[in-house]
């Protein structure tokens, strides 16, 4: 079996697939829910639309990571992968993000939930379709074996890095969005990433600082 070396980049994106992959999951069952039957308190409402607020923000920062960083370096390393084709997916989902941030803006400047989460539930279900497809290419194109065989340790290491630190700066606000990553991850995957990043994030920020930030988050995270 093909092993992740330390800081591996194949580990790396699957990780963060999987925060967005349940993170889609998570939005359009809840979307559809309640747009059947309402939010239950306002406390949900809010933090519904601060979870799609998360998302959207999350996979725009990191498609724009991948296009900027990762997907040149493989373009060089790993000819013949299709990596043009990544990056029109990216195109297609950003189209779908502009169409779904006027809609949250909408819903929090008091427009009718009958009116917003009818039209989000559909934006929901074109991301959800195409973002499974992308990331049956992405990660056949960045398994373990390929990336491996293309990149040596130090080289995914500081892409990993470069990422990270890009990632951070464009994901906003830092207080909903680090939260929602942390807790959209699985008890093992948590602790790999919270190995990676600031012990000050883990420790302090996300559980003490920011929590009456993103509690209202609370019913769509993982405890």
């Amino acid at each position: 079996m093909e092993q992740a070396v330390k800081g591996s980049l194949a580990q790396d994106l699957l990780r963060i697939h999987r925060v967005v992959t349940r993170a889609i999951k998570v939005a359009l069952d809840s979307s559809v829910e309640f747009a059947q039957k309402g939010f239950p308190d306002p406390a949900t409402r809010e933090g519904f639309y601060n979870y799609i607020h998360s998302l959207t923000s999350l996979l725009h920062a990191h498609h724009l990571g991948e296009d900027e960083i990762a997907f040149p370096m493989a373009r060089i390393k790993m000819p013949g992968e299709p990596v043009d084709q990544l990056c029109i997916h990216h195109e297609q989902m950003q189209t779908i993000l502009d169409r779904i941030n006027p809609l949250l803006e909408k819903a929090q400047n008091g427009a009718s939930d009958t009116e917003v989460l009818p039209a989000l539930t559909r934006e929901l279900d074109q991301l959800n379709t195409l973002w499974n497809s992308h990331i049956h290419v992405e990660e056949d194109v960045f398994s373990l074996k390929k990336v491996n065989a293309a990149f040596q340790a130090y080289e995914q290491n500081e892409i990993g890095q470069k990422m990270a630190e890009h990632g951070v700066k464009h994901i906003a606000p830092d207080y909903l969005v680090l939260p929602f990553v942390f807790y959209n991850l699985s008890e093992t995957d948590r602790a790999e990433w919270a190995a990676v990043v600031p012990p000050v994030v883990t420790q302090q920020l996300i559980p003490v600082v920011w929590k009456e930030k993103w509690a209202s988050m609370g019913p769509f995270l993982l405890s």
